[in-house]
């Protein structure tokens, strides 16, 4: 679909201790914790996550609705499609209410997991952001979209700009554009 292949996902570590910061961090960054409503984006999101190899508890946008009684995507839409570990979830805990994807070090990497809102030592989320052509800079590494793909850098990877240098110097282009 789509709304899959118009977004990409990003591990964010930050100064969080609960999963409403996370939830505002993210917005911040011009995203949201990861909604993975299909398969396809529960699949798309755990390839991207093995592809980096390594990666902490990770807040995404779930979140049980207690007046409801059912886990609700930050959009609204219910939950249909899951990725639960066994036995979750499990609301062991009192407040039990948001989720996370487990860590590449544990035996159930990329499950998830209902867990209470505030832990200090859960500080990285999945961002999703959508991939947008009128977005000039969607990686946040201050080189413009269109400027990466003429080097044959990915959009959607930050790059320093020292690695671009060689890239650059190929280039038949007078100037680089940078956001600022």
């Amino acid at each position: 679909g789509d709304e899959v292949n118009n977004s990409h996902f990003s591990i964010v570590k930050s100064f969080i201790t609960n999963w409403y910061e996370a939830k505002s961090d993210a917005e911040a960054q011009g995203g949201r914790l990861a909604v993975l409503k299909t398969q396809e984006q529960i699949e798309k999101a755990n390839e991207f996550l093995l592809g980096i190899g390594s990666w902490d508890s990770l807040w995404i946008g779930l979140k049980f609705d207690s007046i409801e009684q059912e886990f609700r995507w930050l959009d609204g839409d219910l939950l249909t499609s899951s990725n639960w570990d066994a036995e979750e979830p499990n609301f062991t805990e009192n407040e039990e209410t948001v989720v996370y994807i487990q860590p590449s070090y544990s035996d159930a990497a990329l499950k998830w997991n209902n867990h209470s809102v505030s832990d200090s030592n859960m500080t990285s989320y999945l961002l999703e952001r959508k991939t947008d052509p009128n977005n000039s800079d969607t990686d946040g590494d201050l080189l413009i979209d269109g400027k990466e793909l003429e080097l044959g850098s990915d959009p959607l990877v930050a790059n320093n700009y020292e690695s671009l240098i060689p890239l650059i110097n190929n280039l038949e282009v007078q100037s680089l554009e940078v956001t600022i």
